[in-house]
This record gives C-alpha cells, sequence and structure tokens, in this order.
C-alpha cells in the first residue's frame, strides 16, 4: 500500500520493517530464547530512529577524534543516547505483560516454522493454490510430531543435572511432571534455568 502522507509513509514503513524482522528471525529466537515480545513493533518505532542516532553521533566521534573537548561532549551524549534507548526497551520487556515466555520449541519446530513462513512468503507472491495445501500439509505433520512427542513423553523418567555457579541443581522427570527442591539455589538463579528447564520438559 502506497501513502503519500509523509508521516504516515514513515510510520507504515518503520511498522512492515519491525513485522519484517520479527517474522525472519521468529524460528531464531524462539529456538533460543522461548520467549516472544508483545509489543515488538511499538518498541521498534522507538529504539530504530534512537540506534541510528547513536550510530550518527559514534561516527562523529571516530571522526572528531582530533578534538578532544567536542569528542567528549559526544561521548557523554551517546552514553545519555544509549541509556535512554535501554530503559525505552525496558518499558516494554516485562515479564507477563511485556512478553510470552517458556514457550516449548526445539529445533525441529524451529525447522517447521521456517518452511511454513518460506511457504507462506511464496504464496503471497504466487498466489498458488497448491502451495496453500502443501502449507496445510506441512503444519499438520507439524502437529502430529509434536502429539508424538507429548505421548512419548508421558513414560519417561530422568533425572537432569544443572551447573549453577559451582553449585548442581537436580531435578527429577517423570513423564510431564518435575520435581526439584528450590532450597539448593536462589530464585534469580532458578529462573536462568526455567526456560532451559521447561524446554527439556514440555
Amino acid at each position: 500500500y502506497y501513502i503519500e502522507h509523509k508521516i504516515l509513509k514513515w510510520f507504515w514503513s518503520s511498522c512492515l520493517i519491525s513485522i519484517s524482522a520479527t517474522l525472519f528471525t521468529l524460528p531464531i529466537t524462539l529456538y533460543f530464547f522461548h520467549q516472544f515480545p508483545i509489543w515488538f513493533v511499538l518498541s521498534n518505532l522507538i529504539i530504530i530512529p534512537i540506534s541510528l542516532l547513536v550510530m550518527f553521533l559514534a561516527l562523529c566521534i571516530v571522526l572528531l577524534h582530533s578534538f578532544v573537548v567536542i569528542q567528549n561532549i559526544l561521548s557523554k551524549l551517546t552514553n545519555h543516547t544509549v541509556d535512554f534507548m535501554i530503559q525505552s526497551s525496558n518499558l516494554s520487556n516485562r515479564k507477563y505483560y511485556g512478553y510470552i515466555d517458556s514457550i516449548s520449541f526445539d529445533s525441529t519446530d524451529a525447522l517447521f516454522l521456517s518452511i511454513c513462513i518460506a511457504l507462506f512468503l511464496i504464496i503471497v507472491r504466487t498466489k498458488s493454490y497448491k502451495l496453500v495445501t502443501l502449507t496445510f500439509i506441512v503444519c499438520i505433520i507439524w502437529a502430529l510430531l509434536g502429539i508424538v512427542k507429548q505421548y512419548s513423553q508421558i513414560n519417561e523418567q530422568e533425572i537432569v543435572v544443572f551447573h549453577i555457579k559451582k553449585k548442581s541443581f537436580f531435578v527429577t522427570r517423570i513423564g510431564q511432571h518435575i520435581y526439584y527442591d528450590l532450597n539448593r539455589i536462589t530464585e534469580a538463579e532458578f529462573e536462568k534455568i526455567h526456560k532451559a528447564l521447561y524446554n527439556q520438559v514440555f
């Protein structure tokens, strides 16, 4: 869609860039971080212009390295700008309302999601009915593999060992139920392994 109004055009383009970046990196971010940011479009509308300003200031620092006074001023301005960018990003990076956490997502899920995204983009361009059918078949296979994985875990039993700051943390898994002793680690330490533990079990 072409928009002639300059401000609306910038807003629309920024939203599309944000959505595209999130879409293409979604399999990787879900696989490694098991999170999905809810406010990514609004956050990027603030962070992208600020990050461009930071890069511009950093370039000026490099080019004006001979002028010590100017360089010091630009360095302080850059630091304040980066602090503001971090504080702005933290507004939407809050648990429970900033992102969906503890998403069970393994390498198989990442592969199937990547295939689905690629097929979706080809469908948008070619409008092929056959590819729509193929996408549904891929999604069905993906769902069936997930069901098989869940079913296979019902009768499994294992002990998972985590090493945290020279301490060992044991977790017993019986089916899809986990048992552990939180008295051995702090809450902050537990948060660090929570996603790995969740993905291991579910």
